[in-house]
C-alpha cells in the first residue's frame, strides 16, 4: 500500500516532484518550475523534467534518477536521502549534478480553468459551436501550407483516426481536413501561445517551448524553431477541439457555411519523424494517447508518460532493464502512476521492439507506443 511519502513536495530547486511511497520504494516525476508550485503555468517541467525510483529503507531513501528528453537537461545518478519527518527529506549524498537538496511537502495549487478561457478563444471562430474536448490529440498529415493571421499560425491536418483522439465528433467531420490553429497570444498567461514564454508558451518537438521563435519567410512559408511544417509532414498535435454544422439561411432555406472543427488553441505540435537508433531515448506516443519522454541510459529504460490531458488522467514512471538479442530488444520493468494525475495503478511490464521505434506489450493487452522523433540532447 501507499506509504506516509506519497504526495506533493516542493524541493529547494524550486522545481516540483509528484511523489509515490509503493510497496518499500519511492517514486517520482520531478518538473521544473518558474512560478509558485507551477500554479502559472501551463506546461511545467519545460527546462528539466526528471524520475526517480529508490527503495526505502527505514528512514532511508537509496536510489536512482535520470533527466527525460522533456526539457534541457541530459543527466542522472544516484541519490542517497534521510527522511526527517513525513514533511521533509533531504539528500546526504547525490552523484550526478541533481540540483535539489531537500524536499518538504506541500499543497497541490488550484487546477486552471483551461476549459473556460479555451471555450472563449473558440468563440471567437464560431458563432455558435460547441466544444468536443478540452484536450484533444490529432496525428496526421498537413495538407495544406501553413499560414500566418493576425500573429496566428494557421494550417490544416487530415487526421488518422486510429492514432488521434477526437471524441463526440461526428465520422463525416473527421473525415475532412482539421483547421488547427497555433495561436500567437491567446489573451491568458494560463493558455499557451506561441509568443508566450516558457511555461505558457505552445510546445514544439520534444516538449520545447517556442518562446516566440517562429519566422514567416518572404515566400509566405512558416518555420518554427527553424523548422518548416510543409504539406505531408506528418504530425502530431494537441489542444482545444471545438466545431459546428453548416449553418442554415432561413430566408433561402441554404446551408450557407460549411461543417467545420476547429483543434485551437493548439497547446503543443510534433513532427513525426522516427528514426531508429542505437537507444530508445526519444518522444513516443501511445496508444492511450499519452505522451512518454523515454530515456535509454546503458541498459536502463526511463520514462515519464503524461496523459492527453496534461497528466491530469495520470502520470507514470517506467523504470526497466534492456536485454538485447538476435531479434530486438526486451525491456522487463515496473511502471507506476504517480500523484500528478488522478490514476494509482503499479505494474510490472514488458515491453518487446524489433527497431527501437515501436514498443508492444507482451502481457496480453497488446498495448502500443510508437516514436514520434529522436531527441539528441
Amino acid at each position: 500500500m501507499d506509504g506516509m511519502l506519497t504526495g506533493l513536495w516542493l524541493g529547494d530547486d524550486k522545481a516540483i516532484y509528484h511523489v509515490r511511497h509503493h510497496l518499500g520504494k519511492m517514486w517520482w516525476i520531478g518538473l521544473s518550475a518558474d512560478s509558485p508550485l507551477g500554479a502559472d503555468e501551463f506546461h511545467p517541467g519545460v527546462r528539466f523534467a526528471n524520475v526517480f525510483c529508490g527503495r526505502v529503507v527505514g528512514d532511508l531513501v537509496i536510489g536512482e534518477w535520470a533527466d527525460t528528453p522533456r526539457g534541457g537537461m541530459p543527466q542522472n545518478g544516484v541519490i542517497n536521502a534521510v527522511v526527517a519527518s513525513d514533511s521533509e527529506f533531504r539528500a546526504v549524498s547525490e552523484v550526478g549534478g541533481f540540483g535539489g537538496k531537500s524536499w518538504r511537502r506541500a499543497e497541490m495549487p488550484a487546477r486552471i480553468d483551461v476549459t473556460r478561457r479555451a471555450a472563449a478563444f473558440a468563440r471567437a471562430e464560431w458563432r455558435r459551436g460547441r466544444v468536443y474536448a478540452e484536450t484533444a490529440v490529432v496525428q496526421g498529415v498537413v495538407v495544406t501550407e501553413p499560414s500566418a493571421r493576425d500573429g496566428d499560425v494557421v494550417l490544416s491536418v487530415r487526421a488518422d483516426p486510429a492514432l488521434s483522439r477526437l471524441p463526440d465528433v461526428p465520422a463525416d467531420l473527421v473525415e475532412r481536413p482539421l483547421r488547427c490553429r497555433i495561436p500567437g497570444l491567446t489573451g491568458s498567461a494560463f493558455l499557451p501561445g506561441w509568443k508566450q514564454r516558457d511555461g505558457n508558451s505552445v510546445l514544439f518537438s520534444n516538449g520545447q517551448p517556442v518562446n516566440g521563435d517562429v519566422v514567416v519567410a518572404p515566400d509566405g512559408s512558416v518555420r518554427i524553431l527553424g523548422r518548416r511544417i510543409a504539406p505531408g509532414t506528418d504530425v502530431r498535435l494537441s489542444g482545444f477541439l471545438s466545431g459546428r454544422r453548416g449553418e442554415i439561411d432561413e430566408r433561402a432555406e441554404e446551408q450557407v457555411d460549411d461543417a467545420a472543427v476547429l483543434l485551437g488553441p493548439v497547446y503543443s505540435i510534433d513532427i513525426v519523424e522516427p528514426v531508429s537508433r542505437g537507444t530508445l531515448t526519444g518522444t513516443w506516443a501511445g496508444d492511450d494517447h499519452g505522451t512518454y519522454y523515454l530515456r535509454q541510459v546503458g541498459q536502463t529504460l526511463w520514462w515519464m508518460g503524461l496523459s492527453h490531458d496534461q497528466g491530469r488522467s495520470f502520470g507514470n514512471v517506467f523504470c526497466g532493464a534492456v536485454v538485447r538479442g538476435g531479434d530486438g530488444v526486451e525491456v522487463i520493468g515496473d511502471l507506476v502512476d504517480v500523484p500528478l494525475g488522478a490514476r494509482r495503478d503499479a505494474s510490472r511490464l514488458t515491453l518487446v521492439s524489433t527497431d527501437n521505434t515501436v514498443l508492444t506489450s507482451t502481457d496480453g493487452s497488446a498495448k502500443r507506443w510508437k516514436k514520434l522523433s529522436d531527441n539528441a540532447k
